[in-house]
């Protein structure tokens, strides 16, 4: 599976975004340098949007290009949406996507032997991506519902302990079983960065 590593200016960009602006930023990431089979990723500020809010719900919509990144800011769920899981597999030409919460990064890759399109029409031609797409929202529920107990307790709880990421992951992992792509979370605090 191909491996990325984002440059130590762009997580610390995107953990002040996450902490600073009330509404999703995105743009592209593009590749600076390749080392060893890894590419090494930077921002591209020249294409960042700023998302909208509508319905209480936030969306930020960056350029369907390889490597795509975006922010759910501190007022928003720790958690990739519905939709940020379904982009990857609909828009071939993602490879990466990257987003950046209050409880870390999330990388959603497509895995060697992605089928992206193939997959989405033979759930249609059986009738089941509706209910794919009910079970997926299941499993991002059962998510949220660890963020909202934390919150309940403390509003400004922003951190998951170290079982709290192993469960986060687990469902995760139950999601990536199930397709052509591998969802992962990093706590900002497990990030360790390389000399390119």
């Amino acid at each position: 599976m191909k491996k990325y590593c984002l440059l130590r200016g762009v997580v610390e960009q995107l953990y002040k975004m996450v902490y600073t602006h009330t509404l999703e930023r995105c743009s592209i990431l593009y590749v600076v340098n390749n080392k060893n089979g890894i590419d090494y990723l930077e921002y591209d500020p020249s294409k960042e949007k700023i998302g909208t809010k509508e319905n209480g719900r936030q969306r930020c919509d960056s350029e369907d290009y390889h490597h795509i990144v975006h922010t759910h800011p501190i007022s928003e769920y720790s958690y990739p949406s519905l939709e940020d899981i379904w982009k990857l597999v609909k828009e071939p030409a993602i490879k990466l996507s990257v987003i950046a919460t209050t409880w870390g990064i999330y990388t959603l890759k497509q895995k060697e032997k992605f089928k992206g399109l193939d997959w989405i029409n033979d759930l249609k031609a059986n009738n089941f991506e509706q209910g794919f797409k009910d079970w997926l929202n299941g499993v991002l529920d059962d998510i949220g519902r660890l963020q909202d107990k934390k919150r309940s307790k403390n509003i400004n709880d922003y951190i998951l302990t170290p079982v709290e990421y192993q469960d986060v992951n687990l469902f995760l992992t139950n999601i990536s079983n199930q397709m052509d792509i591998e969802i992962r979370l990093y706590s900002w605090d497990s990030i360790r960065f390389s000399p390119t």
